[in-house]
């Protein structure tokens, strides 16, 4: 495995996933467990779980993306993340690597709790190419 530092990111990417030319930089791997700055919290990684470098999401940081197994997929999931403090929009994620809305929303919530769900909806590839290249390039 490898250990990066990329001076845009804040933490640590251990891996780099192409997937189907869109880099993602992975964080936290597909069996490890998720850890927080500042809390207890602790969660196992299901899936690859990163972010899109030279993007920039509401949040202000690089979009986030989870990557299931199949790599060859061009599928593409964005969620709706929303604050279960407020009910309101948190950020967009994006899910690849998998197949279908059904095996995206569950591996959505194998990380995170179900009243994060806003909603998910399948986008093109090209759309999401679009958005990685254009409307999110920081």
């Amino acid at each position: 495995m490898r250990w990066l530092k990329i001076a845009s990111d804040t933490d640590l990417v251990k891996d780099e996933i192409d997937m189907g030319g869109v880099i993602i930089h992975v964080e936290w791997p597909a069996g490890s467990t998720r850890t927080w700055k500042g809390s207890n919290d602790t969660r196992k990684m299901y899936a690859d779980y990163g972010r899109i470098p030279s993007t920039k999401g509401f949040d202000g940081d690089c979009c986030d993306a989870y990557c299931g197994p199949n790599r060859d997929s061009r599928k593409v999931f964005e969620v709706t993340q929303i604050s279960r403090d407020t009910g309101e929009f948190d950020e967009s994620k994006y899910i690849l690597g998998v197949d279908n809305l059904e095996t995206a929303k569950e591996l959505y919530l194998a990380h995170m709790h179900p009243d994060n769900l806003g909603g998910i909806v399948e986008i093109s590839w090209a759309e999401f190419k679009r958005l990685v290249d254009d409307v999110l390039a920081n």
